[in-house]
């Protein structure tokens, strides 16, 4: 009898054995299809807000996965950037999903790491290269420019009723060969720009770098709103050296008299503002 009483125990000891391997494999391919739909997850799946980006932009998705994809972000005059994101698993330490960002296209190339979040993006190590002539920059200014531009710096981006703004932002920015045209071509060697967003209130510094053939000497400071309705505010002085153009001289002139020191005050709002 007893050993009867052993044989059923075992027998009832092997069925919930079973019964638990048939859950554990259950469990194994949920899991294992559930994973599959992650890392799998397309592109397709993102969607931004309508006006996240400036009138006449649009972000697409090209190929590949939440975690590895391409993007095109076409421009109002036709060109357009290509962008290639990486997932960072790393950041997921510190409770944030971020994503390597490179971009590459009309006259820019740049990369960043950029982390979503509720109605703010925050984009952290940027550094680029941007032709000054780039369809990117004539939002900016109805002026054609030229150069190069060399920038880096983080922000956050806050959604607003224009469109992602910082709200906070830290630049660091050299303009090589600075060009600028009105009636025609004005050189104004290298430009340095340092600044700084608090709050959507941007302060900064626009320096013209010394050099041999430098045709500009001087500073001006920068400041003003971008929250609603950018308006930026220009005060300083600037001086033509020997090597200005006549054009350059001309244009200075009409900015302002020069002092006794030869530097012309500079006392207005950014062209396009």
């Amino acid at each position: 009898m007893t050993l009867g009483m052993g044989r059923m125990g075992g027998d009832v000891t092997k069925g919930a054995a079973g019964i638990r391997g048939i859950w554990v494999l259950l469990a194994v391919f949920v899991l294992s299809w559930l994973g599959a739909l992650v890392f799998t997850a397309p592109l397709s799946l993102i969607r931004l807000p309508a006006d996240a980006l400036p009138e006449g932009m649009t972000l697409s998705s090209r190929s590949g996965t939440l975690w590895l994809g391409e993007w095109q972000l076409s421009l109002p005059q036709g060109a357009s950037v290509h962008l290639t994101t990486r997932f960072l698993p790393g950041a997921l330490l510190h409770g944030r999903f971020s994503w390597q960002v490179t971009a590459q296209g009309a006259g820019l190339q740049a990369d960043a790491v950029v982390t979503p979040g509720q109605a703010k993006v925050l984009i952290d190590r940027f550094q680029g290269q941007l032709a000054a002539d780039s369809p990117l920059m004539q939002a900016a200014t109805p002026w054609p420019l030229g150069g190069v531009l060399n920038g880096t710096g983080a922000a956050v981006l806050q959604q607003t009723a224009q469109g992602l703004l910082p709200m906070t932002a830290t630049i660091s920015l050299q303009w090589h060969a600075a060009h600028l045209t009105t009636t025609e071509a004005l050189s104004l060697g290298d430009l340095a720009l340092s600044a700084k967003v608090d709050h959507g209130q941007l302060t900064g510094t626009l320096t013209s770098l010394p050099s041999v053939s430098a045709p500009l000497r001087g500073d001006l400071s920068l400041s003003g709103g971008l929250m609603s309705g950018p308006r930026l505010r220009v005060h300083g002085f600037l001086e033509a050296t020997s090597f200005a153009s006549p054009a350059l001289r001309q244009q200075l002139g009409l900015l302002g008299h020069p002092a006794p020191d030869g530097r012309t005050p500079i006392d207005g709002y950014l062209p396009g503002h």
